[in-house]
């Protein structure tokens, strides 16, 4: 039994040694997949710039509206979508502080950065799924021929859009969990030094 408040909370503070290295075992994977992710978003994004644009060039000399639509979407959707991703990534890369505490606040702004690229994954999505419904509708007035195979197409487009939207939704509800509990560790954490500074000497 411990009736000493400080006592119990550094046996509370100790039992959670284990969480805070978890969670910084997870900051350090992060980190390694972040730099790697980086570079596949600039490679992504440079490929879809280089797609949208040959595109547009098969649109305009054929007059096609499926090439122009997917130009539009590969133009003005990836490239804007591949710099946010860097940015996020990028802004949860730098981790100085590597005790308790200093891994606790970088957990959280990595946790932050998560919820942004997830908002990208979500209107990735989005933007396909209208893309589909573009088409289709192309179809419906007479601007898109049906000898492409768009049934097939719609379905691996619409099955990719459905994944990122799960996907997002899912990984959304594992961050706030990962949020909540850096949140609890570090309010631990600050209630354990203020009883250890405020206890007489």
């Amino acid at each position: 039994m411990i009736d000493d408040p400080l006592a119990e909370l550094r046996a509370d503070w100790n039992r959670q040694h284990a969480d805070i290295a978890a969670i910084a075992g997870n900051a350090r994977r992060w980190r390694r997949r972040a730099s790697l992710l980086i570079v596949a978003d600039i490679l992504a994004g440079s490929l879809a710039l280089g797609a949208g644009i040959l595109f547009a060039v098969i649109a305009w000399r054929t007059h096609d509206w499926l090439f122009g639509l997917s130009a539009a979407t590969l133009l003005f959707a990836c490239p804007p979508c591949a710099i946010s991703l860097i940015r996020a990534r990028r802004s949860s890369l730098s981790w100085k502080d590597k005790t308790p505490e200093g891994t606790l606040h970088y957990a959280l702004r990595r946790a932050l950065a998560v919820d942004k690229i997830l908002t990208i994954q979500f209107w990735n999505g989005v933007v396909l799924l209208c893309f589909v419904a573009a088409v289709w509708l192309c179809v419906w007035v007479g601007l898109i021929s049906r000898h492409y195979p768009l049934t097939l197409m719609s379905g691996i487009w619409i099955a990719a859009a459905l994944a990122a939207l799960l996907w997002a939704k899912w990984r959304t509800a594992r961050n706030v969990l990962e949020k909540e509990q850096c949140q609890r560790l570090f309010t631990k954490f600050q209630e354990a030094r203020y009883l250890e500074t405020s206890q007489p000497i």
